[in-house]
This record gives C-alpha cells, sequence and structure tokens, in this order.
C-alpha cells in the first residue's frame, strides 16, 4: 500500500492562485459558534483568535472545490497543545461571505457543514 503523504507535499493551490488570493485579509465571524473569532490570512500564514487566552499562528494549505473547498490550517505556534497538528477545514464561499467549518486538530476533515461535538462552523465576512 502507498504511504500517505506529509500535509505539506500535498499538492495544494499555488499562493497566486485566484482560491488564495480571495482568502487574504482580516475576517470577523458573523455568525456560528464563536462570534468573536477574527482570522486574518497574509499569503500562507494565518492568525485565529478565538479569544484572547485562545489563539493560533501558523501555515495554510488550500485545495479548492467547486461547491466544497478544503482548507488545512497546520498550527506552529498556539497558547494550547495543538502545536505541530492541523486542523483540516471545509469552506464555501456565499456571496462575499465565508462559510468554515474547522474541526478540532487532530480529527477528520468533516464533509459537509455540521455543528458536532467538536468542529465549529463559522459565517466570516471580510474586514472593511
Amino acid at each position: 500500500p502507498a504511504k500517505p503523504v506529509a500535509k505539506k507535499e500535498r499538492k495544494t493551490a499555488g499562493i497566486d492562485s485566484p482560491a488564495v488570493k480571495k482568502l487574504q485579509g482580516s475576517w470577523q465571524a458573523l455568525q456560528g459558534g464563536v462570534k468573536s473569532w477574527t482570522m486574518t490570512i497574509d499569503g500562507r500564514s494565518f492568525h485565529a483568535i478565538v479569544s484572547p487566552d485562545d489563539w493560533y499562528k501558523g501555515e495554510i494549505f488550500v485545495r479548492p472545490g467547486d461547491d466544497l473547498s478544503e482548507i488545512d490550517f497546520l498550527i506552529e505556534e498556539c497558547v494550547c497543545g495543538y502545536k505541530g497538528e492541523s486542523s483540516d477545514a471545509i469552506y464555501r464561499w456565499e456571496g462575499e461571505s465565508l462559510r468554515m467549518g474547522t474541526p478540532m486538530p487532530g480529527t477528520a476533515r468533516p464533509t459537509f457543514f455540521n455543528e458536532r461535538k467538536g468542529e465549529v462552523v463559522q459565517l466570516f465576512r471580510i474586514e472593511e
């Protein structure tokens, strides 16, 4: 059997791709599990702040799809024990808003948007 491909070696959209460019900027949660959540994406770097004492920094890897797209958040810094892990999320554009389903790091990627235990579904709007 083939060996699984490490996350960093998986084929993902390039930094100059339309899918990655569209994600650039500072995002504010509008609705969902954690309304205080903000997220900034700059190139491949992300900084997500869930609350003042719950934040994450790292790298994103994007695989665009027709309806649902995939985004992996590789956590390089955080105030919790998830350093070195990945939150393998899904997202979909709804007009100019971004709906994202993010599971707890180390758990399976969701296949649809569902507020199950350990998954947060958020709707984000870019900050002007």
